[in-house]
């Protein structure tokens, strides 16, 4: 295992794999693979949450209602390699460290809009999300999408919140299923723990 490759050019003549080749740190100019890399070295750099609101198909979104920030549903992990990250009832649960968060949360008419990701156990918006227009009389998803990095010194809890201009209190206020014979998804978080 090499926890640190430093050269100015690193070059693998065979195969490496995850088994062999585990590099913590690689600051390289160069890297050279005349055979193949696998494993999880391309998949997954970096320790990830990946959550998700999940629905049978042809299910809608939810209710957007009350011109308020609403926490969105996130009910399903897609992916935990984040040692000590957890979700429960809509809220995220995050160790110490520094994480990459981006997302995506459709409306459908509700007219303005806009999500922000909020640190729950500070009561702080740590990220503010695109800002959004999703016509009252045209029914289209419209996704608030945000990006951010957030540095944390204690374990914190996040949710993703939405807020809205008018109320949809029709069930697809959070989007409108695409009825294609696969599950529904409607709001997607990618958290990357990065140091």
């Amino acid at each position: 295992n090499v926890t640190s490759l430093t050269a100015g050019t690193a070059n693998i003549a065979g195969t490496a794999t995850a088994g062999t080749l585990t590099a913590t740190t690689l600051n390289t100019t160069d890297l050279n693979v005349s055979n193949s890399i696998s494993g999880a070295i391309l998949a997954t750099p970096f320790p990830t949450l990946i959550l998700l609101d999940l629905k049978p198909n042809n299910t809608p979104g939810g209710v957007f209602s009350g011109n308020a920030w609403i926490a969105r549903v996130l009910n399903t992990i897609a992916t935990n390699t984040i040692t000590g990250a957890s979700l429960s009832a809509n809220t995220v649960t995050l160790p110490t460290g520094v994480y990459r968060v981006s997302w995506s949360a459709p409306a459908n008419r509700v007219n303005r809009n806009q999500t922000v990701w909020r640190n729950t156990t500070d009561s702080v918006d740590v990220i503010v999300g695109s800002s959004e227009y999703a016509n009252f009389d045209v029914a289209m998803n419209v996704d608030s999408v945000g990006m951010g990095v957030v540095g944390i010194s204690a374990t914190k809890s996040f949710q993703l919140l939405h807020r809205n201009q008018a109320n949809n209190t029709a069930a697809d206020g959070f989007g409108i299923g695409a009825n294609q014979g696969i599950p529904e998804i409607y709001t997607q978080v990618v958290i990357e723990k990065i140091r």
